[in-house]
């Protein structure tokens, strides 16, 4: 909160430095696509036929998870080359782990076929703020950068764990599992905020009116559990024995971040 105070007291300041005769106001309304995964996913947990914990390695280009994104926006321009701009964002984040390996016993003279897919889809309400900086004379290029805060409104997901076993007699064996869940989800943080980034381009249509398109990296800075940290919990379970429990958010790391890359394409309409 303190961090926010101090940054809109910045841009006051910087508002009110700047003389009366460059400042307009630009509404906009933009629509594109987005790439969503999670920083620091690892590590993520799959378990085999005796309930054990089996690590798998996630990548943060190969399991994006695709969406759309749309926003109205509003830009205050404070000078000739800089503005300072916000609106209220529509954006999909999350993940998308599709898995699949097999394996060759030399021993038994069984091979094992797992297939493992977990999708999480966070819908959020965001707001940035940030200060644009355009270049070139028909200020066409800008680059952006600031703070995003967001609201989660709804989350989605879809789980799937397949083991194939091919026995030696040619026997086969098929264990699968499947959920799928949606609403509130309290396992997930409601507010999410963080860094963002961008750059864009806008032409001149008209007098009053623009195209623009922009391209923006959010990193969020809040981890995405709300209610576990990892925590390791072993139980006994009869003469000798132990189970082990991990909680964490949905089998990954309970400390994986937001981080998604918007591109989106608008008009922009100029108040005055």
């Amino acid at each position: 909160m303190k961090r926010a105070i101090a940054l809109i007291t910045l841009l006051t300041l910087i508002t009110n430095f700047y003389g009366q005769d460059h400042k307009s106001v630009k509404l906009s309304f933009n629509i594109g696509s987005s790439v969503s995964n999670l920083q620091n996913s690892d590590p993520a947990y799959r378990h085999d036929d005796y309930g054990r914990y089996i690590p798998i390695k996630t990548d943060l280009i190969k399991d994006v998870i695709l969406g759309i994104t749309l926003n109205g926006g509003i830009e205050y321009f404070i000078n000739n080359k800089s503005s300072i701009s916000s609106g209220l964002f529509y954006e999909k984040k999350g993940v998308f782990i599709n898995y699949d390996s097999s394996f060759q016993s030399n021993i038994t003279d069984l091979r094992y076929e797992y297939t493992f897919v977990k999708k999480i889809k966070n819908h959020y309400l965001t707001i940035p703020l940030t200060i644009r900086r355009y270049f070139f004379q028909e200020r066409s290029l800008f680059i952006e950068a600031g703070f995003y805060g967001g609201i989660l409104f709804l989350s989605q997901s879809y789980f799937k764990e397949v083991t194939y076993v091919q026995y030696g007699n040619g026997d086969p064996s098929t264990t699968e599992f499947e959920f799928r869940g949606k609403g509130g989800d309290n396992h997930t943080t409601k507010f999410d905020f963080g860094l963002t980034f961008g750059t864009g381009y806008k032409k001149a249509i008209s007098d009053r009116i623009s195209f623009i398109s922009n391209l923006k990296l959010n990193f969020g800075l809040r981890k995405i559990d709300a209610i576990n940290s990892n925590e390791v919990i072993y139980t006994p379970s009869g003469i000798h024995l132990t189970s082990k429990t991990i909680k964490n958010y949905y089998g990954l790391n309970s400390f994986a971040r937001n981080i998604n890359l918007t591109l989106t394409f608008g008009i922009v309409y100029k108040v005055n």
